[in-house]
């Protein structure tokens, strides 16, 4: 079914797209999704199925409806900040926390706490990603 039936969900796609540097490759991880499969319901090429909606809008943080009537404004900045477990938000809020001293030795520390444990378990991050 073509999207162009849906420019709200194109508007959302878009969006989307915008808040991931204009990066489809970068769109599509964060979806779970081929990026030939993001850039086809981004351009109306061809529309998500009813499934893939629903996932697209709880990886955003929006509603369903809002997705499909392109409501871009109730997207989160930073988007998707609600979609972390409490947990996760209450480790963020603790680093930040700690960060805000303004010194770079925790941060050092944990890096090299990630480098043992990914090299533990054969785990590669990009340089782009520790920054």
């Amino acid at each position: 079914m073509p999207a162009a039936r849906f420019p709200g969900l194109i508007k959302s796609l878009n969006h989307f797209y915008e808040l991931c540097g204009q990066n489809e490759s970068e769109a599509a991880r964060r979806l779970g999704v081929a990026p030939a499969q993001f850039h086809v319901w981004r351009k109306g090429t061809n529309a998500p199925t009813k499934t893939s909606r629903r996932e697209i809008a709880r990886v955003i943080g929006i509603s369903e409806d809002a997705l499909m009537e392109g409501r871009v404004e109730e997207i989160a900045e930073p988007y998707g900040q609600a979609r972390l477990s409490r947990k996760a938000q209450r480790l963020i809020a603790r680093f930040e926390k700690l960060l805000e001293s303004g010194d770079d030795r925790l941060l050092e520390h944990f890096d090299g706490q990630i480098d043992y444990i990914e090299r533990a378990l054969g785990v590669k991050t990009t340089e782009e990603e520790k920054k």
